[in-house]
């Protein structure tokens, strides 16, 4: 077994030494061995000679072991570690070789667990330096430093350790490595999943702490990326900004740079990372407790203040708090130099304790002396861009040479005076610009100067790269570095070229300006005589030169007599009228201007006569502006009419020259256009005429002013301006003479304003049909009505109003556009009947008014043919609707006087109208005392509710088989007013009025109360469903699962209730349907709506026994009940014939007089 301890590989000293085993004497031919070594998911096969039939039978998932089988555990160390699998195909044991197997397992045992030991040192020296360990697959440690180990799982040292351990498990046989933090340092751990190797069965790991290594290194990554910026950086702000960002990616938590001010201030000016730190922090470098922490020492010193445990060090104090809570373990503030003296600090915080080690401040010192450095260069750049800003951008030549004279910088301006490029000059000796106009004299006084440090000022005369000349005034001097020395020389030059030129230029002036220009000496005798002068004036140069001024007029030539030195001299801003004679001795009217001049004065005469021209036409504009804007005036007061234009026509043809006759057309409704004013030959042109627009020749062209011949006026083409405005003719304007050149633009203006007039007055005709008139039906409305005075001036007659019947369903069931066009039909119909002299108004919604003239039965008749103009059905919408009307009549004089007092009275008729089967009422007094008792009843009602005085009772709902209060519905709430009228004389009166939703708010927090362990039902008016906040109100009442809500049929006419319907379900009460069979029914609304009960109107119940027809119909209401899953309960039981009919037909509820009346709730045994 020696073999087994060789320099061979493990697997095969271990298959070595079964070999051997097999060759001993007494083992069968072809027998087989295996050694397996114990894990904890079981043996695992390490060595074998080889493999009996169907396997070893031992590694999981195996099959049964063959026959001739034998295992020999193997231990080591007093415990089991593997076994020896022996396989023998003659089968049987081998009870000769027992000694000799006992000494081979021994051996074999210890060769295996030198195999493992030796495979896991390997495995663990594998991985390189540092602790080593090798962990289980649950990641307790097996070994460390090579040595068995009892430290904690690893996976339990942190969230990254666990992380990284999973990692490994999920990628056997494969090395990965990972920086952790680790107990507040940074660990490199490397690893290997080595569990599928039998004999090292671990995962192996080896941690080195790498934190001040990895410090250093971010250190060092910032100093690497740092050179980008110091080579793109251009401004100072976006340079520091990029070194906070760059230190902030590194690692760091925090960055800022501040600059020292004056009176220990720091001014932050840039920042990066948890700048939320920053906020409302007070730093400064000076001795103060603001002044100790690292960037206030590190100013104050100049140099690196470092706070490795911001936890502990007491300097840091007034920080910590906000330090730590912002995740800052350690603080570093660096000077930042520039020659020579702080500027600034940069200012640095770690996310963990003890950051800063010697190699990590060393480089973050290298790059506070780098930022100091770039800061300074770019500020003295800055500054050197602005010195170069201004001599770029000087407007005159600038050159600089060195001491040899080559030119070593020339501005733009050289290139624009003297036409070289800077690419061209520099190198160039300024030489190069002699045009040779100098002497040598000149040039040497210039280096004398120069060379006494001296600035040379002197007229150089240079020649351009085209070859021309160009006058400079220049100044030379010479420039010296900070030492005193002489470095080069500079120039600036003032191009005078210009200046020379413009006396010559000022002669050609003078001779092309055609203003008379003319030039004094001291004593008033004429130096300069342009030509404009000698075209103007008519004489010659020849003949004024060194002659007096010859400007006539008494005020000018006194003047010029008594200041003939001086002349004008006060008026040199403003010109002075004279008159010029001419050489012929006519009067110029003309404008003196006069400037003094060294030894004399310059002066120019105006020919003012076309601005006299001009002065005319303006006058004439401003006279016109002024008759159009009297006319309008006149217009806004009188309004439109002939007179206006025969006025406007008659202003325009005397303000025009040259104008003889005029003529105005306008369009009237027909669009014929017809003659409305003339001034002219024959009084004006045929008055009455009219032309079709077709034959109107004005009409045709695009222009809107412009000539043409209208064979409707004349044989002579007359000027025309159409009278239109936003695109419409109103008309034409005609003028007819020599007319001036004005006169198109005159006769525009005229025109546009007639427009403008004519358009006015029809905003105003619309603006007044839509006040006194009805936008949908275009009939007058109330206010016309109104304002129709006293209709008794006009004779008797009768005041009608009239309300459509059943409007509110067309206008719910169909819709509102319907509606409407029902409104249009039926104001059609109406107006068609009425009488030669009768008046019909729309008062607004569905009600009309009417004024018929003539006794009581000429109004009777007339309203009667006004009925049948309504009898044939109106078609909407594919459906033919039967519309009728109610009317009241008041008469005029007998039932009043004023036209308020007849409508008032006609209201009230119309009120008892509704009540009568003629649907028609005339007035009579005792409707006033019933509109006065129910005035009263109101005022009454209103007050009995706002102090409490109607009480509730009630009357039970039964079971009629025992008589007894049902389950689902017991008492029903009665309104009941003690001393007041009965409900049926108010209750109508509040659904009228619309005081029934009070009358609901009274009632149902009072139901509620009382509906505590009881089923209590009380009615709700449709007016509340439609009241907006009236479900809120609902749901803040208590007991809502016991209130069952009463709601008469007429819901179902109006389907915006439903929604609210719904909701009130939704809120827990129950909902019965009152009164079914007495009004509106529609069963597609019923099966919708979320009901549960129907009551049985009494009209029905009183018919038991006596009308067939009510029976029938209570059979259809219980079988309709049935189908839908409804309630039903009878009201109006008063006898016992009509009880025991409902109950043979199947009827289980029943309500009325037989089983009790309405009582107080003490009835009842509950408390009011």
């Amino acid at each position: 077994m020696g073999a087994l301890l060789k320099d061979l590989p493990v697997p095969e000293r271990l298959r070595g030494g079964l070999r051997v085993l097999l060759e001993q004497p007494g083992m069968a031919e072809g027998a087989q061995a295996a050694l397996f070594l114990d894990t904890e998911a079981g043996p695992r096969r390490v060595a074998e000679t080889g493999s009996p039939p169907g396997g070893w039978g031992l590694e999981p998932a195996a099959a049964e072991p063959p026959g001739g089988y034998r295992q020999v555990p193997l231990r080591a160390g007093g415990r089991r570690i593997g076994l020896l699998a022996l396989y023998s195909p003659e089968g049987g044991g081998t009870p000769g070789l027992e000694p000799a197997l006992d000494e081979v397992a021994g051996l074999l045992a210890a060769a295996l667990a030198w195999a493992r030991q030796a495979q896991r040192q390997a495995a663990l020296l594998a991985l390189g330096a540092g602790g080593a360990f090798l962990l289980d697959a649950r990641g307790r440690p097996v070994l460390a430093h090579g040595t068995p180990a009892r430290p904690g799982p690893f996976p339990q040292w942190g969230a990254e350790a666990g992380a990284f351990f999973r990692e490994l498990l999920e990628h056997p046989l494969q090395s990965h490595g990972r920086v952790l933090r680790l107990g507040g340092r940074q660990v490199s751990v490397r690893g290997c999943n080595l569990l599928p190797d039998p004999l090292v069965a671990g995962v192996a790991l080896a941690a080195v702490d790498v934190t001040e290594k990895a410090q250093a290194e971010r250190a060092r990554g910032v100093l690497s990326r740092v050179a980008d910026l110091l080579i793109q950086a251009e401004e100072e702000a976006p340079f520091l900004a990029g070194v906070c960002r760059l230190l902030v990616e590194a690692g760091y938590g925090l960055a800022w740079v501040g600059w020292a001010r004056p009176g220990a201030a720091v001014e932050r000016v840039a920042a990066a990372g948890a700048t939320a730190y920053l906020e409302g922090l007070e730093v400064t470098w000076g001795e103060g407790p603001a002044g100790q922490g690292p960037s206030g020492q590190a100013l104050r010193t100049g140099r690196p203040a470092l706070m490795r445990l911001i936890r502990d060090d007491p300097a840091y104090a007034p920080w910590r708090e906000r330090a730590l809570a912002h995740g800052f373990e350690s603080s570093l503030g660096l000077p930042v130099e520039a020659g020579g003296r702080a500027l600034g600090v940069l200012s640095l915080y770690a996310p963990e304790p003890g950051a800063f080690s010697a190699e990590e401040l060393g480089l973050l010192e290298r790059l506070a002396a780098l930022v100091g450095r770039r800061v300074e260069f770019l500020r003295q750049r800055a500054e050197a861009h602005k010195l170069s800003q201004v001599v770029e951008q000087q407007p005159e030549p600038v050159l600089i040479t060195d001491l040899q004279g080559r030119i070593v910088y020339a501005n733009p301006a050289v290139e624009a005076k003297l036409g070289y490029s800077r690419e061209e000059l520099l190198g160039q000796n300024p030489r190069l610009f002699q045009s040779g106009e100098h002497s040598g004299a000149f040039y040497a006084d210039l280096w004398k100067t120069l060379g006494a440090g001296e600035v040379f000022r002197a007229q150089f005369v240079n020649r351009h790269k085209d070859g021309s000349l160009v006058r400079e005034d220049k100044i030379l001097f010479p420039l010296h570095d900070r030492g005193g020395g002489v470095v080069g020389y500079a120039s600036v030059g003032r191009d005078v070229t210009r200046e020379e030129e413009l006396v010559g230029w000022l002669g050609a002036v003078l001779r092309a300006v055609p203003v008379p220009v003319v030039g004094l000496d001291e004593a008033g005798r004429v130096t300069l005589w342009n030509p404009a002068a000698e075209s103007t004036y008519g004489y010659g140069v020849e003949e004024v030169l060194g002659r007096p001024f010859p400007v006539v007029g008494e005020r000018e030539e006194q003047g010029l007599a008594r200041h003939p030195d001086r002349p004008a001299a006060a008026q040199t801003l403003r010109g002075v009228r004279v008159s010029a004679k001419d050489r012929a001795g006519a009067l110029i009217p003309s404008l003196l201007y006069a400037a003094p001049l060294e030894g004399g004065s310059v002066r120019a005469l105006v020919d003012i006569r076309p601005l006299l021209a001009l002065e005319e036409e303006l006058a004439l504009n401003l006279r016109l502006r002024q008759d159009l804007l009297d006319f309008t005036n006149r217009v806004l007061s009188q309004g439109v009419g002939r007179e206006v234009f025969q006025a406007v026509l008659q202003r325009a043809v005397s303000r025009i020259p040259g104008a003889r006759e005029g003529y105005v057309l306008l369009r009237d409704p027909e669009g014929h256009y017809r003659h409305v004013a003339g001034v002219g030959p024959g009084d004006g042109g045929p008055k009455g005429l009219w032309v079709e627009p077709e034959a109107l020749r004005a009409l045709e062209p695009e222009a809107a002013v412009g000539r043409v011949q209208e064979p409707a006026l004349g044989t002579e083409p007359l000027l025309y301006a159409r009278v239109e405005a936003e695109g419409e003719v109103f008309g034409v304007l005609y003028l007819g003479g020599p007319l001036s050149p004005a006169a198109p633009g005159v006769a525009g203006l005229f025109a546009a304003q007639m427009a403008l007039w004519l358009r006015w007055q029809q905003s105003q005709e619309e603006v007044s049909f839509l006040a006194y008139h009805d936008a949908l039906t275009g009939l007058p409305n109330r206010r016309r009505l109104r304002e129709e005075g006293s209709m008794c001036q006009e004779g008797p007659g009768g005041v009608v109003l009239i309300d459509l019947d059943g409007f509110k369903a067309v206008n719910d069931t169909l819709g509102h556009a319907a509606g409407d066009r029902l409104l249009q039909e039926t104001a059609r119909r109406l107006r068609a009947a009425l009488p030669p002299e009768g008046r019909i108004f729309r008062m607004g919604g569905d009600e009309f008014a009417a004024l018929l003239p003539g006794p009581p039965e000429e109004v009777q008749r007339a309203l009667e043919q006004m009925r049948r103009a309504m009898d044939p059905p109106v078609g909407l919408d594919g459906k033919f609707v039967h519309i009728g009307f109610s009317a009241g009549i008041a008469y005029c004089p007998l039932d009043g006087q004023d036209l308020s007092t007849l409508l008032g009275r006609a209201d009230l008729a119309l009120y008892r109208a509704k009540g009568q089967p003629t649907r028609t009422a005339f007035y009579d007094q005792a409707l006033e005392a019933a509109l006065s008792r129910r005035q009263d009843l109101l005022m009454a009602l209103s007050r009995a509710l706002a102090e409490g005085e109607l009480l509730l009772h009630f009357q039970p709902i039964v079971d009629l088989e025992g008589q007894q209060p049902v389950a689902y519905e017991a008492l029903e709430a009665l309104v009941r007013w003690p001393g007041g009228p009965a409900t049926a004389a108010f209750i109508p009166l509040a659904e009228e009025t619309g005081l029934v939703k009070e009358l609901d708010r009274y009632v149902l927090p009072r139901v509620a109360a009382l509906a505590q362990g009881r089923t209590l039902s009380v009615n709700l008016s449709v007016q509340s469903l439609t009241d907006a906040g009236f479900v809120a109100f609902l749901a803040g009442l208590p007991n809502r699962g016991n209130i069952v809500l009463e709601i008469t049929e007429r819901v179902l006419a109006y389907p915006e209730t439903f929604a609210a319907l719904q909701e009130v379900a939704a809120l827990g009460f129950r909902l019965a349907l009152d009164d079914f069979g007495s009004g509106y029914s529609s069963l597609g609304y019923l099966a919708r709506m979320p009901f549960y009960a129907l009551k049985v109107d009494r009209l029905f119940t009183q018919g038991i026994g006596e009308n067939p027809r009510a029976e029938a119909v209570l059979r259809v209401v219980r079988d309709l009940a049935r189908n839908l899953g409804l309630a039903v309960v009878v009201e109006g039981v008063e006898t016992q014939a009509q009880r025991a009919w409902l109950l043979a037909e199947g009827f289980a509820w029943g309500q009325g007089f037989l089983f009790g009346r309405p009582a107080p709730m003490e009835s009842f045994g509950g408390e009011g």
